[in-house]
């Protein structure tokens, strides 16, 4: 900083123009933070602008009720299966690049146990599911991604001499990857727990059996 009290004895035009200079400096420096901070706030908001909107998503996997076959329910019987082809059609919203909400319904498919001679059963499951999601970018078009919320899944089995059904509503995770072709166009691998689902006992004409049910899947996500 430059003085300019009496007692020096500056020359009045000498300390106008210092001080002048200075203030210029002042001045250009705080244009120059103003420049950069306008453009962080609009590079932050474009970002956030792309990343909101609706997408629809189709997903084709594998349905699991692991304990549909043990001894607790049909009796661990050997020709009874826990594993069926499972669709599933969701729609979301994402608030910004991180967070957002999805709603989907899946078709699990059908397992067919055997509860006894004459007695073939078929178990269709499907299940309704809303949740939060989440999506962590990592670099070059890859985002891990997460859900938590609530799954209401259905047992409706159908035998020889009758007909059951179940219905439990109960929180359901998952987590995965997903890779982005472009802004639009994306695929992703997941997998979830619907929580255990059924009712017990299991006669010959009651009963769903009782199970853990979970879906490994993959899918394309379309952004509008």
């Amino acid at each position: 900083m430059y003085s300019c009290l009496p007692a020096i004895l500056q020359e009045a035009g000498t300390c106008v123009i210092h001080y002048w200079w200075w203030g210029f400096e002042l001045s250009q420096e705080g244009e120059d933070m103003k420049n950069i901070l306008a453009m962080a706030i609009f590079s932050t908001l474009a970002s956030t602008a792309m990343a909101e909107g609706f997408y629809g998503a189709v997903d084709i996997g594998r349905a699991n009720a692991q304990d549909m076959c043990s001894a607790a329910n049909f009796g661990g019987n050997s020709s009874c299966s826990t594993t069926a082809t499972a669709f599933r059609i969701g729609g979301g919203y994402s608030f910004t690049r991180n967070l957002g909400v999805e709603l989907s319904y899946a078709d699990l498919g059908n397992v067919n146990p055997v509860y006894s001679p004459g007695y073939v059963q078929s178990t269709k499951a499907t299940t309704l599911q809303a949740a939060i999601t989440g999506s962590l970018p990592v670099g070059s078009g890859f985002s891990l991604i997460g859900k938590l919320g609530f799954a209401q899944t259905r047992f409706k089995q159908a035998w020889t001499t009758g007909a059951a059904s179940a219905t439990d509503t109960n929180v359901a995770y998952g987590i995965g990857a997903q890779y982005d072709f472009s802004e639009r166009v994306g695929l992703r691998v997941q997998y979830e727990d619907f929580g255990k689902v059924g009712s017990l006992p299991i006669t010959a004409t009651s009963g769903t059996g009782r199970s853990r049910v979970g879906l490994l899947s993959a899918g394309l996500v379309y952004k509008f």
